[in-house]
């Protein structure tokens, strides 16, 4: 396979006052474990814990639901997502 699907699992922690948790939840870790397990040559697997870093590497996001116009539409991280919306992120 040429093209990796990339998946992108984020459990966010604030660091307003640099206190924070410095390891990833059990959930992710695993879900990312056994995901590499399964399908090693397939996927591309990001993990973020900060969202510095997420918004760092965020470029847009499509939309479908009912916060939007038309389905598919790209927005950015202003955009106010209403109940039920379904988002794909893409990211640099």
């Amino acid at each position: 396979m040429d093209k990796k699907i990339k998946i992108y699992l984020c459990d966010f922690v604030h660091n307003y006052l640099g206190v924070g948790t410095y390891m990833f939840p059990l959930n992710i870790g695993y879900i990312a474990s056994y995901a590499k397990k399964c399908f090693p040559e397939e996927l591309d697997i990001s993990l973020f814990k900060y969202p510095k870093d997420f918004i760092k590497r965020f470029k847009y996001a499509k939309i479908w639901g009912k916060s939007v116009k038309h389905n598919g539409i790209s927005v950015g991280l202003e955009h106010k997502l209403e109940e039920r919306d379904i988002v794909e992120f893409h990211l640099k």
